[in-house]
């Protein structure tokens, strides 16, 4: 039974969301309002230079099709039709005589105005205000992004987990460590990606697809016995990370999940290992954005270094567990507890070690470097472009975050530049992304991010 076409309202910040939500409502006949009161909104914020480069650009994104919708109607006063039977309306107004300074009254008395009529008129929004007073004064509202809540991280990428190969297969994987499988052969195989990381069925192998030609090969894990930086994996996500990590042939890759799964800790360590033993590298490069949880502390005294300090304070947490299990110390004491605190520093003092913000990324290329991007869930898809295309002759560059930790407006947990980019570079062959899950950082710190 097809689903009855709805009267879509659509507000300003739906259209900041997703520009093209007005193209993608379908072809059942749904009719989509934009009120000139939003697209006077619109208007202001493509040249708003207080806005993210990506809003601005969302905004005139918007205008730009509400434009061509225009452009493409006979009678730009009536019905539009666009989009295989879709209707266009955008001389909306509110009550005669009324003045509006902002979108929202206008949009609450155009509700009330339909809302007597038989047509379902529905507020598209994600404004939690406008749709409260919507709600509350029992008018239809919906929040497009509603669909994409309750995914994992596996479902939001189309990533498996776990394969179960032929049992002659898994005898070949066990000893010789590589078997192949010809495209057909399991349906299941049309559904990987290059550099895929999975688990055998029923068991702990951890394996890793690759494609070439109509050839899908399956490699064993390397046993890692000894560790890197002192720091061995804790679960088979662990594992696939520093396979990653390690492996040269991948020169760009993802590490999403959870706080306290480790990402950013076997990164780290794995690069340090690459360039003080292996000297693939010569330094590692850290890039993390500037953004705050809860209300801003305001401007920080000192110079530059002072004033990024407390933001790149995780990676110095990081360098402090590494120094102490390298060395095989224990917290055990006040003084090696301070003589540690000094790793970052002296990381730092020696070249190693570079950490700077995404704002003095553009215009650099980073050669012979691990690039580490951390807490990339908060760089918007145009950053997200900006620090990849820094990556230059020798370099390896890994982003990695945490989607369900947003800190910047205007970004969710898959509208976000960590998503972006594993989407857009998943199956490219010189690109990994693996997913973690188990948090290996502490019970409470497990419990709060799973129940939270």
């Amino acid at each position: 039974m097809a689903e009855e076409a709805k009267h879509y309202l659509l507000d300003t910040s739906c259209l900041i969301d997703d520009p093209r939500v007005i193209l993608a409502l379908g072809t059942g006949g749904n009719h989509v309002y934009v009120h000139e009161v939003v697209i006077g909104e619109l208007d202001k914020i493509k040249n708003d230079y207080r806005e993210e480069p990506f809003v601005r650009g969302n905004a005139r994104e918007a205008l730009t099709i509400i434009r061509d919708i225009l452009f493409s109607a006979q009678d730009v006063k009536g019905v539009i039709p666009y989009n295989q039977g879709n209707a266009f309306y955008h001389s909306v107004q509110g009550r005669k005589g009324v003045k509006y300074t902002h979108g929202d009254p206008a949009l609450l008395d155009c509700l009330e105005e339909y809302h007597s009529q038989p047509q379902r008129m529905v507020l598209l929004s994600e404004d939690t205000g406008l749709l409260s007073m919507a709600l509350t004064r029992g008018y239809n509202a919906e929040v497009r992004r509603d669909a994409r809540k309750g995914k994992s991280l596996h479902e939001i990428f189309n990533l498996k987990e776990e394969i179960d190969l032929p049992p002659e297969k898994r005898e070949e994987l066990r000893r010789t460590r590589v078997t192949r499988l010809e495209e057909g052969e399991m349906e299941i195989l049309s559904q990987l990606f290059q550099n895929q990381y999975l688990s055998l069925s029923g068991e702990k192998m951890g394996i890793r697809h690759k494609k070439e030609g109509i050839v899908h090969l399956f490699t064993r894990l390397p046993d890692r016995s000894e560790p890197a930086s002192g720091i061995r994996p804790k679960n088979k996500e662990q594992s696939y990370l520093l396979d990653l990590a390690l492996d040269p042939t991948i020169t760009i890759g993802s590490a999403i999940g959870m706080a306290g799964t480790g990402k950013t800790l076997i990164l780290l360590a794995a690069a340090l290992h690459q360039v003080e033993e292996d000297t693939r590298y010569t330094r590692v490069v850290v890039v993390r954005p500037l953004n705050t949880v809860g209300k801003d502390v305001g401007y920080l005294p000192g110079g530059l270094d002072e004033k990024l300090a407390p933001f790149m304070q995780p990676i110095g947490d990081a360098i402090e567990v590494i120094e102490l299990t390298k060395n095989g110390h224990q917290r055990d004491s006040r003084e090696e507890k301070m003589r540690m605190s000094y790793g970052l520093e002296s990381y730092i003092e020696e070249k190693i070690l570079e950490i700077m913000p995404p704002t003095f990324a553009r215009g650099r290329n980073i050669t012979n470097a691990f690039i580490i991007v951390d807490e990339a869930q908060n760089l918007n898809q145009n950053e997200i472009k900006t620090l990849a295309t820094r990556c230059g002759v020798g370099s390896k560059i890994i982003f990695n975050g945490d989607p369900y930790q947003i800190d910047a407006p205007y970004l969710d947990q898959e509208k976000n530049g960590l998503v972006y980019l594993t989407k857009r570079l998943l199956n490219e062959d010189i690109f990994s992304a693996v997913i973690l899950k188990k948090g290996e950082r502490s019970p409470a710190a497990e419990l709060a991010a799973e129940l939270l």
